[in-house]
């Protein structure tokens, strides 16, 4: 009997070392050669603990204020940096829900346009002269080092109602009717702001393509490839590569939506342009231009009209040597003579507009002229797919107004 609790007991520690074995070691390590973070996410909100709370008084009793955390879970930079603008300028926040009249004092002097003003905030540039550059406002993306480790995105925290600009003053929400009875609100904070995807592919380069087209040694002419996508809601699914001809090569490649919230056209071609042109966006500096100004048009109106809804705009390029040995982009100007990348979608040119119809994956069709690329023989090359668009997301909370009078209040 002794004999077997031994060996029961030594299996047990055997089990427990290899339970161990399988549960924990080291890490794996980071993949060095993934060029992104990847992941669907752009700027996350959440409220602060206790801002707003869950239950307010009536009749001014119960002063507040709305918190909201605002988190770059992408990789792509947002805002307004010291070094000049990101190329996602625009990034604008509101609260909606509730009548800014009911629910704020206003102070001395303050008209309905004031009261209006405050229940949005801007990341941006608030400051276009440089006198107040703490004004200037950036959130940059997760970035990702050359060993593959990863630092995070900026977070910043967003108070409502907003008083950017205005010096000394304490504004807080509370709400004013004296009610009867308790009553139910929600409050919502919204985000709409530019973000942007840059996809990648690697595909098979051939200068005669219809005599190798089996060859297979280097590369595949023919057939699926993956795209490699930055952090961002909107992505480059799949891309499949054929041969059309000789020197001619079709990049096949598919854009779909796969973040949380809404997706538009560029905030800046819904309110700068025509009937929509907008106060908020200085033309003279091509640049936003927001404090004190409330956009007329909200450019992430979600409504199944809008026409702005589910659009982004697609720009295709490959790298090429220019005549100093430097690498530029194949549609920079340089390169007018011999561009290499025609798209159906956008009338012969490299990038346009697209619409997701009712936000469904929607296919590109390019050519790559081979000839046109500076290379020979078989080889491997990037493809590029940029995306920009502007992207609308919301938190929301119910709260709570009780009906307390001021005798019981105040006890």
């Amino acid at each position: 009997m002794k004999h077997f609790n031994k060996y029961i007991m030594a299996m047990l520690v055997l089990a427990m070392f290899i339970f161990a074995g399988c549960t924990g070691g080291t890490p794996s390590a980071p993949d060095v050669t993934e060029p992104f973070i990847g992941g669907n996410g752009g700027l996350s909100l959440s409220f602060q603990l206790g801002q707003p709370p869950p239950e307010i008084f009536d009749n001014k009793q119960y002063p507040f204020t709305l918190g909201v955390q605002v988190e770059n879970l992408g990789e792509a930079d947002v805002g307004y940096l010291p070094a000049g603008d990101t190329k996602n300028s625009f990034v604008l926040m509101r609260v909606v829900g509730i009548n800014p009249a009911q629910f704020i004092v206003a102070p001395e002097g303050w008209t309905v346009d004031n009261l209006e003003r405050s229940m949005y905030y801007w990341f941006g540039r608030y400051d276009i002269a440089g006198l107040n550059p703490e004004l200037n406002v950036a959130l940059r993306g997760a970035k990702k080092n050359f060993d593959g480790t990863v630092i995070a995105g900026d977070t910043n925290t967003v108070i409502f109602p907003d008083v950017t600009g205005y010096t000394d003053l304490d504004l807080a929400y509370n709400y004013i009717p004296d009610i009867r009875g308790n009553d139910n609100i929600v409050m919502r904070a919204e985000a709409c702001y530019d973000y942007s995807t840059l996809s990648t592919t690697k595909v098979c380069i051939k200068d005669q393509v219809l005599t190798n087209i089996q060859d297979d040694t280097i590369c595949q002419l023919v057939g699926p490839k993956e795209p490699k996508n930055s952090g961002a809601p909107v992505h480059v699914s799949s891309l499949t590569q054929t041969p059309i001809g000789q020197g001619r090569i079709q990049a096949h490649f598919v854009i779909e939506h796969v973040g949380n919230g809404n997706l538009f056209r560029r905030a800046e071609n819904q309110l700068k342009a025509g009937e929509e042109a907008d106060q908020c966006y200085d033309t003279l500096n091509e640049a936003w231009n927001p404090h004190d100004c409330v956009p007329a048009k909200w450019p992430c109106d979600a409504s199944s009209a809008n026409p702005s809804r589910d659009v982004v705009h697609v720009r295709t390029y490959m790298m090429l040597p220019d005549n100093t040995g430097s690498m530029l982009p194949s549609d920079d100007p340089f390169f007018n003579d011999v561009r290499p990348i025609k798209c159906s979608n956008f009338q012969g040119q490299s990038q346009g507009e697209i619409k997701l119809y009712q936000g469904s994956p929607t296919p590109v069709t390019c050519t790559i002229y081979t000839a046109n690329l500076g290379g020979s023989g078989t080889y491997t090359d990037t493809f590029y797919v940029e995306l920009e668009y502007t992207y609308g997301d919301y938190i929301e909370t119910p709260i709570l107004i009780k009906d307390v009078s001021t005798n019981e209040y105040s006890g």
